[in-house]
Formats: structure tokens, C-alpha cells, sequence
């Protein structure tokens, strides 16, 4: 389940106390970037976005950006915690319920190297040709079940 980029700006800014336009802002000053380091870890994570968008999404920031602000994030154990709390609000707020089953605070963000599984009008033909040859020996197609994510439960 994703959530909207804009409810991201809103979540953060309200976390931190500031306004939108300050996590968007070309300040280099520490708390303002780490604010905004913060909130593209929150859009990446809750909107499934790749680095490259969530960089556009911050006034046309390269995806190196993205990348250093998610090795910043995971190396903060202050700033991941808020990066956890914030995405457990986000997705809380909407009916998705295996965060109410495992608490978020031991729930480790996803390295930035783990791709996200994919569906099947995404997945090559050679391989859709060896999935629909798997069947359960009466000549029904087996079940398809994509992989979970590791942080999943």
C-alpha cells in the first residue's frame, strides 16, 4: 500500500514543526537538511518511489541525494526511529493491518539495494511461460505467490 506524497510533506513538516516549504528549500543548514533527509527516507519507504523520483519530487535533487540521505537515515538511530514513527502514522491512518500486529519499533528499514517484488505484468514472458507450466498435476495452474518483502512478517 502506498501513500500519497503529499500526505509525506504534511506528516513530516507536522513531526518537525516546520512548513512544507522548508523541506523544499535549497538550505544546506543542518537541521533543515536533515528534515528533508528524513522526509525523502519517508517518501521512499511509504510512496514505493525509486531514488530517482523522490529526487525530482525535491526540487530536481539527483538520486545520489536520495541515496545518501537513506545511508544517513539508517546510520542515525534518532533519525531512523523518526523515520519509523513517521511511516507507522502514515500507514496507520489508513487501513493496513499488519502494522498494529508487530511494533514498528523493531522493524528494521529495508536496505536501499532490496527491489520490491514484482507483479506479474512486470515479469518477464520466459518467466511467465515457466510459471504457467507449473501446475498442480490435475491441469490446473499452481497458485502464484510473489516473494514478501525480508522486513515483513
Amino acid at each position: 500500500m502506498t501513500v500519497p506524497f503529499t500526505a509525506v510533506q504534511l506528516a513530516v513538516a507536522n513531526f518537525y514543526g516546520v512548513t512544507i516549504e522548508t523541506l523544499f528549500d535549497d538550505s544546506r543548514k543542518k537541521p533543515i537538511s536533515t528534515y528533508r533527509q528524513v522526509a525523502m527516507v519517508v517518501a521512499r519507504r511509504a510512496c514505493c518511489l525509486s531514488t530517482t523520483k523522490v529526487g525530482r519530487l525535491f526540487n530536481e535533487r539527483d538520486h545520489s541525494t536520495v541515496v545518501h540521505a537513506e545511508r544517513v537515515v539508517d546510520r542515525t538511530p534518532e533519525l531512523k526511529d523518526a523515520a519509523l514513527t513517521i511511516i507507522a502514522k502514515l500507514r496507520g491512518t489508513h487501513d493496513d493491518g499488519w502494522i498494529k500486529a508487530v511494533p514498528f519499533k523493531h522493524r528494521p528499514l529495508p536496505p536501499a539495494h532490496v527491489h520490491r517484488p514484482r507483479t506479474l505484468s512486470q515479469t518477464p514472458k520466459h518467466r511467465l511461460k515457466n510459471l504457467q507450466a507449473q501446475n498442480d498435476g490435475m491441469g490446473r495452474a499452481a497458485p502464484i505467490t510473489l516473494p514478501k518483502f525480508p522486513w515483513e512478517p
